[in-house]
């Protein structure tokens, strides 16, 4: 688990080669190693888990999957890496929280243009149109009107 959240690519490849760990291993918590290197921001190791069999889809504590975790951290380039690796856009937490709440809500991203940046980015992909609703959109409007995605609708 270490490796996984460090981005040490070479130490996560020797264990894993070794025998000695596993992409679907879990912490107390219920965090594999994907969603350990997602909430890092560590893509060359997401994507190493990835093409090692890792489950993008795997729901840890809570019902959080790594790609919420990238999500409230604010990694762009894993969420990319994540969605196209068949990351579950229309995963909710156990509280009902998908990733577009994660990022509108995170305490992690400060920067309202670069909340916009990711939702904007969420948004355009086809997966992810399906999952808007009139609650995402008065949200969106709460907070300031990051987005104007009612023209996107």
């Amino acid at each position: 688990m270490y490796h996984a959240s460090t981005n040490n690519v070479p130490g996560l490849r020797d264990l894993l080669d070794s025998g000695k760990a596993s992409v679907s291993d879990r912490t107390s918590a219920g965090w594999t190693p994907l969603h350990l290197s997602a909430a890092a921001g560590h893509v060359d190791c997401c994507k190493y888990l990835l093409a090692h069999g890792a489950d993008v889809t795997s729901a840890g504590h809570v019902g959080v999957t790594p790609l919420h975790r990238a999500a409230v951290y604010g990694h762009l380039d894993v969420i990319k890496a994540l969605v196209e690796n068949e990351g579950d856009p229309k995963a909710r937490n156990q509280h009902g929280f998908n990733t577009i709440f994660g990022v509108l809500h995170s305490p992690f991203i400060r920067d309202p243009a670069f909340k916009a940046a990711i939702i904007t980015w969420i948004l355009q992909q086809e997966q992810f149109l399906s999952m808007l609703t009139a609650r995402t959109i008065r949200e969106t409007r709460f907070w300031g009107g990051l987005l104007s995605i009612t023209q996107m609708v």
